[in-house]
């Protein structure tokens, strides 16, 4: 039987690899960097999901600035709080929506919540429930962002290796 810490492993990889997908596809359309601003703080980002199998949440963090700098060069203004935490919760609508299809090709469905994003000075986010709790941090082209999956696993789940040849579905970013 696979163990929870190695199935863990193999679902947050795919996480990694969709978020990963979507930060570059972002930094590469984005405004570019954008002057820190240490009134921004940290801005983080919130979507839980929950199926037959497993349970957990995507949160993503970084600094407003990071958040900014990956907002579409369109918006030809500063972000105020609004729509800084705004922008910030599609991006992680993004990585879940990459997310649960990455999931689905493994016949693994889950539903999937509304963001909640804060922005201030945060020291610790707290993981209530879940079997494991884990951040890693990926670059991008104006700075790091945090990711963080919390999962819980059905008795005998077992997270299959084996990929259907679907299509995903691609969703854009709309304001």
């Amino acid at each position: 039987m696979t163990s929870v810490t190695s199935q863990f492993d193999d679902l947050f990889d795919i996480l990694a690899e969709q978020a990963g997908g979507v930060f570059a596809e972002h930094g590469s359309e984005g405004r570019g960097a954008v002057e820190h601003d240490p009134e921004r703080s940290l801005v983080v980002v919130s979507i839980g999901f929950g199926g037959r199998d497993l349970r957990g949440a995507i949160t993503l963090a970084a600094r407003g600035d990071v958040f900014e700098s990956l907002a579409p060069a369109a918006i030809d203004r500063p972000l105020d709080t609004a729509l800084l935490v705004d922008f910030a919760g599609e991006l992680c609508n993004l990585v879940m929506g990459r997310f649960r299809n990455a999931l689905l090709r493994r016949n693994i469905e889950v539903a999937c919540g509304t963001p909640t994003a804060v922005r201030g000075t945060m020291t610790e986010l707290v993981c209530l429930l879940a079997q494991r709790s884990e951040w890693r941090s990926l670059a991008t082209a104006t700075g790091e962002i945090r990711v963080r999956l919390d999962a819980s696993f059905r008795e005998g789940f077992v997270l299959t290796s084996d990929v259907m040849g679907l299509e995903p579905v691609v969703t854009d970013m709309f304001f």
